[in-house]
């Protein structure tokens, strides 16, 4: 089974597509996200979908490129649990930085993997 580094890794490439049925599959049910947009309570990944689709319509907006996870820290938390943290560097189509953003996941596992439980950005 992969690492909670290697899920996050997967989850950027993922991302970086921003097909949100890909996107998606990265994440547990339920799903908390706290932002400085406020903080989301998401009972299923429908309800995820919801509010990821107009920030996935944005970054395309302004050019996006791909993702990458910057400065990793990862703290396990016991045998299903783990901390992750880094930096989200986005990019535009062009190469050139669009943001950096300071980013947490509490990832849970399961039987089907590594998913994203908590997000803090």
């Amino acid at each position: 089974m992969q690492s909670a580094r290697e899920a996050i890794d997967e989850y950027y490439k993922a991302f970086s597509t921003l097909d949100l049925r890909r996107i998606l599959s990265h994440y547990g049910e339920p799903c908390l996200m706290i932002s400085p947009q406020g903080v989301l309570s998401a009972g299923t990944r429908a309800a995820l979908a919801d509010s990821l689709a107009p920030m996935l319509d944005g970054l395309r907006a302004k050019g996006y490129g791909r993702s990458e996870f910057a400065e990793a820290e990862v703290t396990p938390l016991g045998e299903t649990a783990a901390l992750v943290r880094g930096i989200a560097v986005r990019y535009t189509a062009a190469g050139s930085e669009l943001e950096r953003i300071p980013i947490a996941y509490l990832l849970h596992r399961s039987e089907g993997g590594w998913k994203i439980a908590v997000l803090v950005a």
